[in-house]
């Protein structure tokens, strides 16, 4: 399934999206992690060896955002996670489309877009009605905690700096 219900036109996702392009890099880093960590904690349907597999691209991740390990090591982790998806019942593969997508954002912001897109695609194939405001709400404080939040920039890879 690459079907997403969801674009930049959605009428109830103008305010959350304007708040994405506008985020610096580092932000969308750090919330795509924020976001992904709860979903794979709320993931039940996966068994152990795929939970650890999510736990271990996790981990690849972050070491890409600190600059231990480059694109083409951190890469493959993410293609495992879409591959795995497609094994899986419609609502778990877009979820786990939305955790590729989100830790995609490393190398390109605007994949957190698609991030979102897979996500609430999930909601809806799970039988959550839309517009999903308390989602979108809570996503966008999310987001602002981030933004609000100091960091200490120096222990980010260079291009998650600019």
């Amino acid at each position: 399934m690459r079907k997403i219900l969801y674009d930049t036109s959605t009428t109830f996702l103008q305010d959350i999206l304007s708040k994405l392009e506008t985020a610096n890099k580092l932000d969308i880093v750090l919330f795509a992690f924020f976001e992904t960590d709860k979903i794979i904690a709320s993931l039940d349907s996966l068994g152990e060896e795929e939970l650890a597999a999510l736990h271990e691209g996790r981990v690849a991740m972050s070491k890409w955002t600190k600059g231990d390990i480059k694109m083409p090591q951190a890469k493959p982790w993410i293609l495992k996670i879409h591959v795995l998806a497609k094994t899986k019942d419609k609502g778990t593969e877009a979820v786990l489309h939305a955790i590729a997508q989100a830790w995609s954002s490393i190398h390109a912001k605007r994949h957190i877009l698609s991030f979102l897109f897979y996500y609430l695609t999930s909601l809806h194939l799970e039988g959550i009605e839309e517009p999903y405001s308390h989602i979108l709400d809570q996503l966008q404080s999310d987001l602002t905690d981030i933004q609000n939040t100091a960091k200490t920039r120096s222990e980010y890879a260079e291009f998650l700096r600019k």
